[in-house]
């Protein structure tokens, strides 16, 4: 196997990358969690054509930890827990 100074600093670092990449993941989970609890009461709320202009804004959401969710209870009554 051919060596590189990619592959030792992956070697060197790996739990640190492990990490990141895990809290990267933990943190799209989240975000998939938030939108669907907004879309799923909007759903029955909308008729066809308006839920699906929501829902293709929801899903192209991709804010920081915090904003999201500080955004949406500062705009709505959407209980998010």
């Amino acid at each position: 196997m051919i060596r590189t100074k990619g592959s030792d600093y992956i070697d060197e670092h790996r739990e640190e990358i492990e990490d990141g990449f895990e809290i990267y993941y933990t943190e799209q989970k989240r975000i998939k969690s938030i939108k669907e609890k907004i879309l799923a009461p909007l759903k029955s709320l909308l008729p066809a054509e308006p839920y699906k202009i929501v829902e293709r804004i929801v899903r192209d959401l991709d804010m920081p930890s915090g904003e999201l969710e500080k955004l949406i209870l500062d705009h709505s009554s959407i209980n998010i827990k």
